[in-house]
């Protein structure tokens, strides 16, 4: 048995262990948490940990170029399009580029004969994402798999016509633009399947080629909601501005448009008869025309292929204003007051301040099912 020295003496010596140098308690506070345990919050001054990293965002699509096998420029040199795809994409966008046309000495001399990689890698530069081709949220295209087609056949890009002698112009022409759009439409028809929304477009002679080939792209995809914008590429119904004379020979040398059931394009101002041969054919589709109330390039275009012949701007105003109330009801109409030409390549007539909503806006609407015609005279909007 010890004794009671004995024992006090190793009652003192347990308090010392627990104690720190300065006499203070060198274990945890029974009364404080310990915020090792597990569910017990730790001290609330304390800096939060670092966030976690965002994920990199998506890499926005880039273009390509793609070789067409069989597709042709009008100097016999082969061609291809451009392609952005968008994973995902329910929407497919097929454009048109502009450029003249090629029907006497003085217009083909002022159009493309040629276009390559390099010449898509050198516009594309410039080019890639302004106006419909924007990524910008405001486009409703945005999102849509896009089809470039350029432009160097001369023909409008609806042309059937091979080896074909234009006076005053060295060598034989092939004005096959219709031939190219069916082997394009035939390689790309893996890579963009089978889309919901289908819209045709394009501007200048690229309007034009939109409504030579909207139907030969709506027969592609029967199910697909159609959708067509010929930009600055009227048909004037004015035989004072356009006369048939002019819109026959055009006809002939390009061989306009191969689509089209001949019973359409033997009546009287025969191009303009699509207008309402695409309203009966496709009443579900949404048709579009937009244009400014003075199309310098247009009326030069006139002019050249019909010479001796002096359109002022407001005869063109005049002739503009007629086709509109010449259009069937299923169209829709964008006409803005002023002098320009083209809305959907620059991105300052497509998204700015126009003296109407501007087209992207409008567009918008259209591809949402309450389009409604714009018309000269509307103030100027942001």
């Amino acid at each position: 048995m010890r004794s009671l020295p004995a024992l006090l003496a190793l009652a003192l010596l347990l308090t010392a262990s627990s104690c720190g140098p300065d006499g203070s308690p060198s274990g945890p506070d029974p009364l404080e948490p310990d915020p090792t345990t597990p569910g017990v919050p730790t001290d609330p001054t304390a800096p939060d940990p670092p966030d976690e990293p965002e994920p990199p965002a998506e890499p926005p699509p880039e273009w390509a170029f793609v070789p067409i096998s069989g597709a042709q420029c009008r100097d016999g040199s082969a061609t291809g399009v451009g392609l952005r795809e968008v994973d995902g994409a329910t929407g497919l966008l097929i454009a048109f580029d502009g450029g003249g046309a090629c029907f006497n000495a003085a217009t083909c001399k002022g159009n493309r004969a040629s276009y390559g990689p390099e010449d898509f890698a050198t516009q594309m530069t410039r080019r890639a994402d302004n106006g419909i081709f924007s990524l910008e949220a405001s486009n409703p295209v945005a999102d849509w798999t896009a089809v470039y087609v350029p432009y160097c056949t001369g023909d409008l890009h609806g042309g059937t016509a091979e080896n074909v002698a234009v006076p005053g112009v060295s060598g034989l022409q092939q004005f096959v633009g219709h031939r190219n759009l069916g082997a394009t439409l035939d390689q790309l028809a893996p890579t963009v399947g089978t889309p919901e929304r289908v819209l045709v477009a394009g501007g200048s002679a690229g309007g034009y080629g939109a409504l030579f080939a909207f139907d030969t792209v709506a027969r592609r995809y029967p199910d697909a909601e159609l959708f067509l914008l010929t930009d600055s590429g009227p048909l004037l119904f004015d035989d004072a501005v356009f006369s048939p004379a002019f819109g026959g020979a055009i006809q002939a040398l390009f061989g306009l448009p191969a689509s089209v059931p001949d019973a359409s394009l033997s009546a009287p101002d025969a191009l303009q008869s699509l207008y309402t041969y695409y309203a009966q054919t496709y009443p579900d589709a949404t048709l579009a025309l937009a244009s400014y109330t003075d199309d310098p390039t247009i009326r030069n275009y006139l002019e050249a292929g019909q010479p001796g012949r002096e359109i002022s701007a407001d005869a063109y105003a005049t002739a503009l204003r007629d086709l509109e109330r010449q259009l069937p009801e299923a169209w829709h109409t964008y006409i803005v007051d002023g002098t320009g030409h083209v809305f959907v390549t620059k991105n300052e007539a497509y998204n700015g301040r126009t003296r109407a909503p501007n087209l992207s806006a409008w567009l918008a609407d259209l591809l949402a099912g309450r389009g409604a015609d714009v018309e000269p005279g509307l103030p100027e909007q942001e």
